[in-house]
């Protein structure tokens, strides 16, 4: 009796791993991808790492976000326009002209 129950479903098994054997698939890689590749890499060699991009040129730029963050950063607790100040220089001043009302640092480097 034992062997009647089991032995249909020994043979179900055995069909079924023998059918997925079979049915394995192959990716095949196109003969073209390996120098198209390998042309990249070489173009990326020749031209050198990348130059390294400030973070004020992201896209996700948030300056207010920064100054907290850079305060939280120390541990100190800052007046936001207090550190604003502190952290802009006379030459971004000058090069803005009258487009910013903004003020310095050189109060606080004297």
């Amino acid at each position: 009796m034992y062997k009647q129950i089991f032995n249909p479903i020994v043979k179900q098994c055995l069909k079924a791993s023998a059918l997925s054997i079979q049915s394995t698939e192959r990716r095949y890689i196109k003969r073209w991808v390996a120098p198209t590749l390998h042309e990249l890499q070489r173009r990326r060699d020749k031209i050198g790492p990348p130059k390294p991009e400030p973070r004020s040129s992201y896209l996700e730029w948030n300056y207010d976000a920064e100054i907290f963050a850079f305060g939280k950063r120390l541990g100190e607790e800052f007046k936001e326009d207090v550190l604003r100040r502190a952290l802009t220089h006379r030459s971004y001043v000058k090069s803005q002209g009258d487009n910013v009302q903004v003020e310095d640092n050189s109060a606080f480097i004297e």
